[in-house]
């Protein structure tokens, strides 16, 4: 699936058995992005720092199991154009840490920092019926970007979701600034859903969507 997603993206794909051939592979000064499954390698920020003495210059991502996340991404903090993820999430997750990691300058203009997070979103056109769900692929603190494969045709759309580090869903409006429907569409970079500025919020529920956020880009930080 994650080389569906990279060669739907863009990227020739190249499958390696082993960290030699990895090593072999990411010394290639061609190869752009290398995504290194931790269990391959014994040393990973080794194996990073092996390749690019060898002439690789590629960005690295490296997978590994949810409890070993925190620990990983800390070895891997001192080095640039190198993070790792966990390795059960979505496959899109390492496109989107690969763009980010390849627009470094462009990301540290931003207004907040995006920001990968997985919830469950209750969404429809702002005075329709009925919710539609999906969820949410990455958000910052004045939008989010929901993952579903029909985004709503309205413009200005209703959302409820849990925030990060928080118990309590909130409710917001939200103006949908972009749309990527389900199919074919050659190069693309993200999955189908649609893109959210956050406009306004039921009572207390904007400044808990804002508190949430600023919570969780404090700890990834």
């Amino acid at each position: 699936m994650l080389g569906r997603v990279l060669r739907n993206a863009g990227y020739g794909v190249t499958f390696a058995a082993s960290e030699r051939d990895a090593l072999g592979f990411a010394q290639n000064p061609d190869i752009d992005l290398v995504v290194l499954a931790a269990e391959l390698a014994e040393q990973p920020v080794k194996a990073i720092a092996e390749s690019r003495k060898g002439g690789g210059h590629a960005t690295w991502i490296v997978t590994c199991p949810p409890r070993d996340l925190g620990g990983l991404q800390k070895e891997l903090s001192g080095l640039d154009r190198a993070t790792a993820t966990d390795g059960f999430g979505p496959a899109e997750n390492v496109l989107f840490l690969a763009n980010e990691l390849s627009n470094g300058a462009r990301a540290n203009q931003r207004r907040s920092q995006r920001l990968l997070f997985g919830a469950t979103i209750a969404f429809r056109g702002a005075g329709r019926d009925r919710d539609d769900y999906g969820f949410s692929y990455n958000i910052s603190a004045g939008g989010l970007y929901v993952r579903t494969l029909l985004p709503p045709e309205d413009d200005s759309v209703w959302l409820e979701l849990t925030p990060p580090r928080s118990e309590r869903r909130v409710r917001l409006v939200g103006k949908v600034v972009w749309r990527r429907g389900f199919g074919p569409t050659g190069t693309a970079t993200v999955p189908p859903g649609f893109g959210v500025q956050i406009m306004e919020g039921a009572g207390a529920d904007l400044a808990a969507w804002r508190s949430g956020y600023e919570a969780f880009a404090r700890a990834m930080a």
